[in-house]
């Protein structure tokens, strides 16, 4: 707005100048025209202008204090009997300036400096912005003598300060009166839309828009202007207060910075500079209260995380305020705001809820060093504000639980709702720490003591052979690309391309044998084929007779279309169907599981899909877990294995490469402990034993019958995995009895070979029996 000001508007060049002038022909039109009584009060004021007469001239402004008993008289004559001038602030200037030529001796006390007229210098820097309100009343006073148009926007203005001597805010409303003001223009006035005027609501706009339709060069302003300012601090602190709310609630990013902004806007309305302002959300975590660390009184205090519940309980049951007038004083009566209060300077202090919906979302607290400032009508006068304190804390509320879910994203992983509450628990210490100590001193373990693990496998059979054959095939319809290449490119004398040529030829004869596929052949591989591939896209710019040969090649070894990848692509849209449909039925699985009781579970990809599930009391420490449920879990486990093979025995015929699913449950022999390892963000087994259990899991999957090559683990089948048979019983009965439904057929009984550091291993084996 400045730059525009200044590109549109140099003050110094409008003509303005003091006059009683119109201001006496006010007069003389009144004294025809009323009563008896206010006729000589007109006559009266007419004849002291005429006796000095400056009835129609102008008046310098080093004249203007040789006319101190007219500026008296237009006091008295435009003001009522109610006005007091020494509180009141009242003025007259020139026309559309600051400079005040009479003033009430409190504005002069407040405002200005009485040598000079001008405002005092603590105000000059505050009041740009009246800039742009006086230019807008400029112009309705010009519009409305000249045009006849009254522009909808109000007059008056409400100016902020910040007062030196409190630190306080204050704000007045600031009203001028134009009525005592000639305005000529120096040339025809051009004609204005009123329609359009009257629809330019916002203040800076209508401003530019007058100042390019009317320049006020052309202007000349003659009379005297009339300001009255009213002290409004209450009332419009309470207006601010409750805008800046809503601004910090809908922008958050300026919430330290707002926040400040409101602690001296609260004081303002307490009309206290001596009086502390806290806010402090909390949150609903685990079934308890728990606060955000270090804000305000309690979120910094000594208090015990029982005592703070207690704290808050007192605002659950009755929804008032906790107001002790004074410590000192108190005695035993509220000992928990002695220990709030305990090692700071603070005598008086109160703390009110803020309800939300319903909930408690936290308490703004006032404190201070002095007793008897905290009144009940300070608080009501906060309670105004109740509706937007509980948007604010509401928002608050939301941060401090984005606090904790960033902690938790930041040191651990995402979270599954079974085990967020420990995670919860954890993220809140940190946070603590991190509030009193500045960083993190001390871990929190998150360990889940005596689970019971539910480890499953679906494997792919035979996948790292059939992924070979797919590669091998792909790379025999490559070798007859590069030979029809090669011959065509013969004609163009090209050493150097020939022999990369011949180069990969040998490579892929010398590699199609019937052995595995190792990581490093497929490296180079692919390394070749880059250099080729660089190669003859070069050749093709620099020889355009090669372009149709070399683009052939570079089209059928494209691994998104070409041919030379067609039996890889096929694989891999056969291997995404087939995993698919076994992601879907496992975490079918696990949400039928959870139904049951809360668990920790994971799958992770290998050949086919593996998981884990851990489910015990101290996952859930407020839900008893029983035998039933024990039960019940395995009752779903075998039934979603079950549907595993039956789907993928159905999805065969739509597969452009059959493949084939095993099924393998391995049932540990004892409760197991899993611990968070924060490094790698992920639960793992805790202790020797424990450590066992996840080692014989990578073991068995290619496990073959003792005294046998055959393979535990076959298509159509499942097989469950044990050491000891009682801990395998309830399988075994489950199995026995789905055998008898017609669900399975031909309950095997197995002794497995031993293991490199793992002997007598046992399974149950099934075949699933086809609806």
């Amino acid at each position: 707005m400045d730059t525009f000001l200044h590109k549109y508007l140099d003050i110094t060049q409008i003509n303005t100048s003091f006059s009683f002038a119109p201001y006496y022909r006010f007069l003389k039109k009144r004294i025809e025209g009323t009563d008896e009584v206010k006729r000589q009060m007109f006559q009266y004021f007419a004849s002291r202008i005429e006796e000095a007469g400056v009835q129609e001239r102008d008046v310098a402004a080093d004249e203007i204090s040789a006319y101190k008993g007219l500026l008296d008289i237009l006091y008295v004559s435009l003001t009522n009997v109610t006005i007091d001038g020494d509180k009141d602030l009242w003025g007259i200037t020139a026309p559309f300036t600051s400079t005040f030529a009479y003033g009430t001796p409190s504005l002069y006390r407040s405002f200005i400096e009485k040598n000079t007229g001008w405002l005092k210098p603590e105000f000059e820097a505050n009041f740009k912005e009246i800039g742009l309100a006086a230019l807008k009343n400029i112009y309705h006073t010009i519009l409305d003598q000249l045009y006849g148009i009254a522009h909808p926007s109000k007059d008056e203005f409400i100016y902020r300060y910040i007062d030196s001597a409190t630190g306080l805010y204050r704000f007045f409303k600031i009203n001028f009166g134009h009525d005592f003001i000639d305005i000529k223009y120096n040339n025809e006035l051009p004609e204005l839309s009123e329609r359009m005027i009257t629809s330019i609501t916002e203040d800076d706009v209508f401003v530019r828009y007058m100042l390019r339709k009317l320049p006020l060069t052309g202007f000349s302003f003659r009379g005297f202007g009339v300001v009255t300012i009213a002290d409004v601090t209450q009332q419009q602190t309470m207006v601010y207060i409750k805008e800046r709310l809503w601004k910090l609630k809908d922008d958050v990013s300026c919430m330290e910075e707002g926040f400040e902004d409101l602690r001296v806007a609260v004081k303002s309305l307490l009309g206290s500079n001596k009086i502390e302002i806290g806010a402090m959300p909390f949150i609903i975590m685990n079934n308890r209260m728990v606060r955000k660390a270090g804000e305000g009184l309690i979120g910094g205090s000594e208090l015990s995380e029982q005592e703070a519940q207690t704290f808050f309980k007192t605002f659950e049951a009755d929804s008032k305020p906790v107001v002790v007038d004074d410590i000192a004083s108190l005695g035993s009566r509220f000992p928990l705001v002695e220990k709030i209060l305990k090692g700071t300077p603070y005598r008086t202090y109160a703390a009110m809820p803020i309800f939300y919906q319903q909930k408690v979302y936290g308490v703004v607290e006032l404190f201070a060093t002095e007793p008897g400032l905290i009144t009940a009508e300070r608080i009501k006068l906060l309670e105004r504000l109740y509706i937007e304190l509980a948007q604010l804390m509401k928002v608050g509320h939301e941060m401090f639980e984005n606090d904790i879910r960033a902690v938790i994203s930041d040191r651990f992983t995402v979270i599954q709702p079974s085990v967020a509450w420990k995670f919860d628990d954890v993220a809140l210490a940190y946070l603590q720490q991190q509030k009193v100590h500045g960083k993190v001193i001390q871990k929190v373990p998150i360990v889940f003591e005596s689970v019971y693990p539910f480890y499953g496998a679906v494997d792919i059979r035979n996948s790292s052979l059939i992924r070979n054959n797919a590669i091998r095939a792909d790379w025999q319809l490559q070798l007859q690309w590069l030979r029809k290449t090669a011959n065509e490119l013969a004609q163009f004398d090209l050493p150097y391309v020939q022999q990369l040529m011949q180069q990969q030829i040998e490579f892929l004869k010398d590699n199609n044998v019937d052995q595995p596929i190792s990581s490093e052949t497929i490296s180079t591989s692919n390394a070749l084929d880059k250099v080729l591939r660089k190669l003859l896209g070069t050749l093709r710019t620099e020889q355009p007779e090669t372009a149709a040969i070399c683009n052939a090649y570079l089209n059928a070894i494209d691994l998104a279309n070409g041919s030379c990848s067609i039996n890889r692509r096929n694989l891999d849209m056969s291997m995404q169907q087939t995993i698919s449909s076994i992601d879907i039925l496992l975490d079918e699985m696990n949400n039928r599981m959870q139904e049951i009781y809360p668990a920790y579970y994971n799958k992770f990809r290998t050949d086919g899909i593996e998981y884990d599930l851990y489910a015990g009391q101290t996952i859930s420490p407020e839900k008893p877990f029983s035998n039933d449920q024990l039960h019940e879990l395995h009752i779903i486990q075998l039934e979603y294995m079950r549907k595993v093979a039956l789907a993928n025995a159905a999805q065969q015929h739509a597969l452009l490469v059959p493949l084939q699913s095993t099924q393998l449950i391995f049932v540990n022999s004892d409760v197991i402990d899993i611990t968070f390892r924060e490094d790698e963000k992920r639960f793992d087994v805790e202790g020797a034993y424990n450590i066992r259990y996840q080692m014989i899991k990578k073991r068995i999957d290619k496990v073959h019958l003792r005294g046998s090559q055959e393979r535990l683990t076959q298509p159509g089948k499942i097989a469950v995995v044990y050491i000891n048979e009682a801990d395998v019983e309830d399988y075994k009965t489950l199995l026995q009895q789905q055998v008898k439904k017609g669900l399975f057929v031909n309950l095997e009984h197995l002794q497995l070979e031993d293991l490199q550091g793992i002997s007598g291993l046992k399974a149950l084996r099934v075949t699933v029996k086809e609806d």
